[in-house]
């Protein structure tokens, strides 16, 4: 009796683990399909540009590098992309419209810029950038404006002050007004003193203002930083010759 009773107690025990490894089995394929079901649904419910960070990140373009490297049509459809996506993305709008300028894609740089700045008008890089994009159109007055709105609201050192300072010299000289040129063109190379191009452009807005000894100095800076300046060059025999 003792024999037939340890025999059924094993197998008892036996049936009894198997219906609970079988139970425990089931249970994790269940809950297995239940999370890949959910995390399918999930993706589902994403918008496109999170599920492509989850699924390939290293496959996703970065336009402002594009841009810095000088691949501006790559830059433009990234940036395009993103805005499809999300159509208020400020940062897309911005450097598609540098990459726009860059490509001389004026109209399209303006157009872009613009209508950025319907949802975000107090943006300093979206001003400047309408601004380069006027003036290349040759719209000097809106060009002028915008310019010095962007002035108004950057710091002194901002990124892009010293370049504003020259558009507007481009600009006076564009109208004929050869002081306010000779003070922008002051300004930009005050910012930023390393541009020869520039320097010769302020002696040619003081060669044209009358001002022939401080426009003998500007063409003298040029050639200091680039002695083959075909421009300050030729402006500096001019008014060496008036001096004399």
């Amino acid at each position: 009796m003792k024999a037939k009773h340890l025999i059924f107690l094993i197998v008892l025990y036996t049936n009894t683990l198997f219906v609970f490894t079988q139970t425990t089995e089931t249970s994790a394929h269940t809950n297995n399909q239940a999370q890949s079901t959910a995390t399918q649904e999930n993706m589902q419910n994403q918008e496109p540009s999170v599920i492509s960070r989850l699924v390939s990140p290293q496959q996703k373009k970065d336009a402002l590098k594009l841009y810095t490297s000088g691949k501006y049509a790559e830059s433009i459809n990234v940036c395009q992309e993103e805005i499809a996506v999300n159509p208020k993305r400020v940062d897309s709008y911005v450097v598609m419209s540098w990459a726009l300028v860059a490509n001389k894609e004026y109209a399209e740089a303006e157009y872009w810029a613009s209508e950025a700045l319907k949802f975000a008008k107090y943006d300093q890089r979206l001003i400047e950038v309408l601004a380069e994009a006027r003036f290349f159109l040759g719209k000097n007055d809106e060009s002028l404006e915008l310019f010095q709105e962007y002035i108004s609201i950057v710091p002194v050192n901002g990124s892009r002050i010293a370049d504003a300072y020259y558009f507007m010299g481009e600009i006076y000289i564009r109208k004929g007004m050869y002081d306010h040129a000779d003070i922008s063109f002051s300004q930009a190379v005050r910012t930023d003193p390393l541009y020869d191009y520039w320097w010769t452009r302020l002696g040619y807005a003081r060669e044209m203002a009358g001002y022939y000894r401080t426009a003998f100095t500007a063409y003298e800076k040029s050639l200091q930083l680039n002695s083959s300046q075909a421009d300050a060059l030729r402006g500096r025999d001019r008014v060496k010759a008036k001096l004399q």
